[in-house]
């Protein structure tokens, strides 16, 4: 499968001994952990190959053991060379604060001592952080990290010497429920719409790509809801997604599930993310919609991965456009003068020019045809 590397940073990672550890954590007497559920991705650094090697935790043996003391939430896990060890938060209202500097574990590796600390890290400056933050929910038993946190495990406390990270995580007591695809409402009208933009690709190199499309999708409106089939047009024509509508915006929640997608003799659950295209983050897919035009302008890129919440994908769309054949918007033909183009705004601009424009045609016999490209 594809994919692009988001960890667009250089973290100093370096393995080391040190003279003095820690006080470990304990499960007090009496208290009884239990195996919880848990979502995320886990990042390390190999230093033999110099490369990143992210696991999606849902695929692989990585087990995590819970336990609530009043205030008190310990998890045991973290630290993926010594899973047996805890880490101890508290709970603040519905935030769980855990301490970063805590000691975990000590090992000894070819006559070496090595320490292992949990340490908070900021997603936006990569650095070691006081504490890291999770948002708890003690009625559907949930704990979630809070976005802009990774929880690394690092050689010294407090600081950005980390083996490997953890990101996205999310530990649930109950099992989450099974992934179940989006279709519209029994009654609701579905209506055909142009469906333009761009393909993008990426070669080994990490080379981007663009080819120009021009298909069709449906769209099925039902108040505020907006659902959408054919945004995902080579692998997954037939995969609906929701959205919903707020005055002129219309958000479809990333990690949506698609459908399955078979690969070679293996089924890879595909998952709706919206891409940031500048900066290649995660959020949720917007779009502007223009209801007198019958028009809908993505401000993501569209892409599936088979991942919920980071990437691996398989198909992205870029500049991407839905709207309705009518009012004299249609292909022109063969029989065309020069053309003249105009951006959304009304502005006359360069045929040249990027971005969804508004191409203007005077026929032979005189009328006039209007035609949206994407560039």
């Amino acid at each position: 499968m594809k994919k692009i590397t988001l960890f667009l940073m250089s973290l100093m990672m370096s393995l080391g001994s040190f003279a003095q550890a820690g006080e470990a954590v304990e499960l007090p007497d009496g208290v009884v952990s239990e195996q919880w559920y848990v979502e995320g991705t886990f990042v390390q650094w190999n230093n033999t190959y110099q490369q990143w090697m992210d696991y999606d935790i849902a695929d692989t043996d990585f087990t995590f053991e819970v336990a609530i003391d009043g205030n008190d939430v310990y998890i045991s896990g973290l630290d993926y060379f010594e899973p047996n060890t805890w880490v101890k938060g508290t709970i603040n209202g519905n935030t769980i604060v855990f301490p970063s500097g805590q000691f975990m574990a000590e090992a000894v590796e070819n006559g070496v001592t090595y320490y292992d600390y949990i340490n908070g890290l900021s997603l936006q400056t990569y650095e070691a952080i006081e504490n890291f933050t999770m948002t708890y929910d003690a009625d559907a038993q949930t704990m979630t990290l809070d976005e802009g946190f990774a929880i690394g495990v690092a050689s010294e406390p407090n600081s950005n010497s980390i083996y490997g990270y953890y990101e996205n995580l999310v530990f649930s007591k109950n099992a989450p429920a099974p992934d179940e695809v989006v279709t519209p409402p029994a009654g609701v009208d579905i209506e055909e719409y142009i469906y333009e933009g761009n393909t993008i690709d990426f070669d080994q190199s990490g080379n981007q790509s663009t080819e120009p499309f021009s298909t069709t999708a449906n769209v099925a409106i039902d108040g505020n809801d907006i659902y959408m089939q054919g945004l995902f047009k080579d692998y997954m024509p037939e995969a609906w997604v929701k959205g919903t509508r707020n005055g002129s915006i219309v958000t479809f929640p990333s990690g949506q599930y698609i459908g399955i997608f078979s690969y070679q003799g293996t089924d890879y659950s595909l998952y709706l993310l919206g891409v940031e295209p500048e900066s290649t983050s995660i959020k949720d897919l917007t779009m502007v919609y223009n209801e007198e035009d019958n028009e809908f302008v993505a401000n993501e890129l569209i892409m599936s991965s088979v991942y919920k919440n980071r990437i691996s994908y398989l198909e992205i769309q870029g500049n991407a456009v839905l709207y309705k054949d009518a009012s004299g918007v249609k292909e022109v033909s063969a029989d065309n003068a020069e053309a003249i183009y105009f951006d959304t705004t009304g502005r006359r601009v360069d045929a040249n020019t990027k971005g969804l424009l508004i191409k203007q045609t005077r026929q032979s016999n005189g009328t006039v045809k209007t035609v949206k490209v994407v560039r």
